[in-house]
């Protein structure tokens, strides 16, 4: 076990790995910038074994598949680099920088739509709308699919709330959760260190973690209760949140499914609330 990557002792402690499996996962750690693009195929062939193999490496691994592996791939491969490492990635393949933007948000989603957990994400609606209150975070820009979550989750009358300061508020935030309260994570790329710390703090009070990653390898991971994963490559020297937006959006929808009732209610409430105030233009 000692002569495995990291990553990979940690997936499949206390299990055998086979020789034909040990040479796939060789070639993923050799050779993660070829492998996170490769067909089970070309895999094998590096490998030298069947495609069979490689399947059931993903899978001895926890991933549903080569697909689902390749993407854990590509995002650790990314994260390894700096902005200007991911810039030249990109230009090297780059025709045109709109057009390329909009293929690789369609690639990311129909590679969320192959490998979206449905189920995991009914759990986490579960635990947002059963909370006594949650705490969403994070880091720079990842911090916008949290904007959306906890607005609507808000304007639908549950407490879910962003937290916008730096590390000495997350850690008095993550402090005071407990047994009944929820932490939600968005964690994409690179992985803020005081986030993982306020994330175990918040485990240590028995807080339910959730994770919305793009690595299931993330330092997060292990100590999130429900982990669901996005793919989040751009193609320039910035993530992309599409797929990350996408899976907030479904959140929100099973949150509504799960108490209609009582969503449909407060967001009329909240309505009557704006129009006495005169926030908004209804004239239109």
């Amino acid at each position: 076990m000692d002569d495995l990557p990291e990553w990979v002792r940690e997936r499949v402690s206390g299990v055998s790995v086979g020789r034909g499996a040990r040479q796939v996962i060789e070639v993923l750690d050799l050779h993660p910038q070829i492998a996170s693009y490769a067909s089970t195929a070309d895999v094998a062939r590096r490998a030298r074994v069947n495609e069979a193999t490689v399947v059931r490496t993903a899978q001895l691994l926890g991933f549903q598949g080569w697909p689902a592996l390749r993407l854990e791939v590509r995002s650790r491969y990314l994260a390894s680099l700096s902005a200007g490492q991911v810039l030249n990635e990109h230009l090297a393949q780059s025709r045109s920088s709109a057009a390329d933007a909009i293929r690789q948000d369609v690639a990311n989603l129909e590679s969320l739509i192959r490998g979206v957990d449905v189920a995991e994400i009914g759990a986490v609606a579960e635990l947002l709308t059963s909370c006594r209150r949650g705490v969403v975070v994070g880091s720079g820009t990842f911090a916008a699919p949290g904007v959306q979550l906890s607005h609507m989750a808000q304007t639908m009358g549950y407490d879910l709330r962003l937290q916008t300061g730096g590390a000495t508020a997350l850690f008095n935030e993550a402090a005071l959760l407990g047994p009944d309260d929820c932490l939600v994570v968005m964690s994409f790329w690179w992985v803020p260190k005081h986030v993982v710390a306020a994330a175990q703090i918040a485990v240590d009070n028995g807080c339910a973690v959730v994770l919305v990653s793009d690595r299931r390898t993330s330092p997060l991971a292990p100590l999130a209760k429900h982990t669901l994963i996005a793919p989040s490559e751009g193609a320039s020297l910035f993530p992309s949140l599409t797929a990350p937006m996408t899976i907030v959006h479904c959140i929100l929808a099973e949150m509504v499914s799960r108490d209609e009732p009582r969503v449909r209610a407060t967001v009329e409430r909240n309505e009557r609330l704006w129009r006495q105030h005169d926030l908004f233009d209804f004239s239109r």
